[in-house]
């Protein structure tokens, strides 16, 4: 779970900076090379954390197995607003919705990072351990 719960916050953190870089593109209505640069990275950052997610699922506990496929699929979903996007990266409407599709999935991973901690915490106290996977 830890492990998981790292590669969460190292997506959220791409994810915050994604969106902070997709609202200046469309405050500034500038649109080039370093913008598809980034799109690309972003988006092939989000589908090796998919696949990641997708190894880790035996070490799910059975609590947070619907979590974990709300944010399998909420990450999908931003891959597919990234295909969407790069198809015609010149049409401004078509950043609104790859935002809000991050900023939900951001919301999700947060949430899911917050009852891990606390679900780690439980299962420390409960068996009196330090460190548990």
């Amino acid at each position: 779970m830890k492990v998981i719960k790292d590669r969460l916050i190292q997506l959220s953190e791409a994810e915050d900076m994604t969106v902070e870089a997709l609202r200046s593109v469309l405050a500034y209505k500038e649109i080039g090379e370093e913008l598809l640069n980034l799109l690309t990275a972003s988006k092939g950052f989000f589908e090796k954390s998919h696949s990641f997610l997708e190894k880790e699922r035996a070490n799910i506990p059975y609590d947070f197995t619907s979590r974990y496929f709300t944010i399998k699929s909420a990450i999908n979903s931003v891959i597919v607003g990234y295909d969407v996007l790069m198809e015609e990266p010149s049409n401004l409407k078509k950043f609104k919705p790859l935002i809000d599709d991050l900023e939900y999935c951001n919301k999700l991973i947060k949430e899911f990072n917050k009852n891990t901690t606390q679900y780690l915490r439980n299962v420390e106290k409960k068996y009196k351990i330090q460190d548990f996977y």
